[in-house]
């Protein structure tokens, strides 16, 4: 897939036990998982939660009451058509937001128009295609990440007029399902993934750009094992190859064991092999379509050594409604000497309707990462995709702590985070001490210094959802940013107030 894509069909995937709240008599439509539902999941038992799957619901309590319109802007998909178990949902989508920040020259806003297209054929196909058209202007510290690595976060690369213009971007993504039967599942798309029970994942996470991915997931009795094959960006450049980008592909395997009713163990790996040699001609191997996870060549046939990402995935539920969970990471295990000094750990904790309040769910979380951890020998083999990590937006040496607190009461919603890091930047641009996984592994015992970085940010916002089944809310927001470094302090306050649609993560803690 290359360029835009704005017309992929995209999944709405059955989860094994969608049963329970889908009936046979009713129509079903997707629902993802966000904060405001996630208890719906983890409340439930013998789950496979971390290489999540979107939610179908019975629909029919979104059928509103009163004028057409009210019914439309209150309580319903702007399109919805049912025939012969044939279901499409057309929505359309603003993203509309203004506000302040004390380190940007000019207003931040955002002006966003997105179209949402959702359905399935009987219970064994099911499609969804989003496509944002977005301009925007962004708060000081986002300003300067997308000036430093050219890409809108989480998103892709801009389009401006000049220097004082605004950002210009799309964002399209898409999916295709089917479900033979509740063994097997297939999904073909282009997107992302995220794979574990936290705010963050240290094996794959859905901070980078959409890429594309065709995943097959196998389900017997308490044993779930997926397989991804997907293509990424290995570096932007003003340099064209004939098909685009130099890129990369990847193998990602997930087998997910659930020991008991109540916790899970997954094991994890992720294989990135390079396309292109460095004379631009293919440079794949054969072993590429192995299905098996361990079961793969360590060299491309140019002899270039891929780089292999492997890990555990575990959560266990310790209290009705309350959940420990946690990952490991280890880069190029047993491949290299010092693959014992490049990890990454993850440990936390949430809970859903604490202190007898149902809306309610607190999450608490550490995460972190040793230097070179998700880096490789070049830009081809690294644990990134189209300038962004695979993994966590701080890249590798790093410690951080978060604590995220979320409540609904009818249609009112609020959230709160409060992230605390120190992460450890490079003194220049000839020096690696570990943190830009985008620098290649440096010769063995070469010294390198890097600069400690203290950073806290915290997040307020506040909604009032108008249409649940789009998200669509009036929310106003207050975020606070100090980045201290190398006796420098770099404050930023922002304010943002609009009106909000879609189900997209798109808060910026960083």
């Amino acid at each position: 897939m290359v360029g835009k894509l704005k017309t992929v069909l995209m999944l709405c995937c059955l989860l094994p036990f969608g049963a329970v709240w889908a009936q046979q008599d009713r129509e079903v439509v997707l629902l993802p998982y966000t904060e405001m539902n996630m208890a719906q999941l983890y409340n439930a038992v013998g789950i496979h939660t971390a290489w999540k799957q979107q939610l179908y619901e019975d629909t029919g309590y979104a059928r509103g009451q009163g004028s057409w319109l009210r019914r439309k802007l209150l309580d319903e998909h702007l399109l919805f058509f049912a025939k012969d178990g044939f279901h499409i949902c057309a929505d359309f989508i603003p993203d509309f937001q203004v506000g302040s920040s004390s380190r940007a020259s000019r207003t931040p806003w955002t002006n966003t128009r997105a179209a949402r297209i959702s359905g399935n054929f009987g219970r064994k196909v099911y499609f969804e295609m989003e496509d944002f058209e977005n301009q925007a202007r962004f708060p000081g510290y986002v300003d300067s990440y997308i000036r430093r690595t050219g890409v809108v976060p989480g998103s892709q690369r801009f389009r401006r007029n000049s220097k004082t213009a605004p950002y210009d971007f799309n964002h399209a993504s898409g999916k295709l399902v089917y479900i033979p039967d509740t063994m097997f599942r297939f999904e073909l798309g282009y997107g992302k993934n995220f794979i574990g029970d936290g705010r963050r994942s240290l094996l794959l996470s859905d901070w980078a750009f959409n890429y594309p991915y065709l995943k097959a997931t196998v389900n017997y009795r308490s044993l779930q094992y997926s397989v991804m094959w997907s293509q990424y960006i290995s570096q932007l450049s003003n340099t064209f190859y004939y098909s685009g980008f130099p890129r990369k592909w990847a193998q990602t395997f997930f087998l997910d064991w659930l020991f008991t009713k109540d916790g899970s163990i997954g094991l994890f790996e992720s294989v990135i092999w390079p396309d292109q040699d460095n004379n631009n001609r293919k440079d794949l191997s054969w072993t590429m379509v192995s299905p098996v996870m361990f079961l793969h060549g360590s060299k491309s046939p140019s002899g270039t050594v891929n780089s292999t990402l492997t890990g555990l995935n575990v959560r266990y539920r310790v209290y009705k409604n309350t959940h420990v969970y946690g990952q490991f990471a280890v880069s190029d295990m047993l491949r290299s000497k010092h693959w014992q000094k490049r990890f990454a750990a993850q440990l936390g904790a949430r809970g859903f309707g604490l202190f007898g309040l149902e809306g309610l769910s607190l999450l608490a979380e550490f995460n972190m990462a040793n230097p070179y951890t998700y880096a490789g020998s070049s830009g081809q083999v690294n644990y990134a995709h189209y300038n962004q990590s695979l993994a966590h937006p701080f890249g590798a040496y790093f410690k951080e702590g978060l604590l995220v607190a979320a409540y609904q009461y009818k249609r009112w919603y609020v959230r709160g985070e409060v992230l605390m890091a120190r992460y450890h930047i490079d003194t220049a641009a000839t020096v690696n001490g570990g943190q830009d996984i985008f620098k290649p592994l440096p010769v063995p015992d070469q010294e390198n210094v890097a600069v400690n970085t203290d950073l806290l940010w915290w997040d307020i916002r506040a909604a009032y959802i108008i249409n649940p089944v789009t998200n669509l809310r009036l929310e106003a927001g207050f975020t606070f940013r100090k980045e201290t470094g190398e006796g420098n302090t770099f404050n930023d306050r922002i304010f943002m107030i609009g009106l909000r649609g879609s189900f997209r993560s798109i808060i910026h803690d960083f």
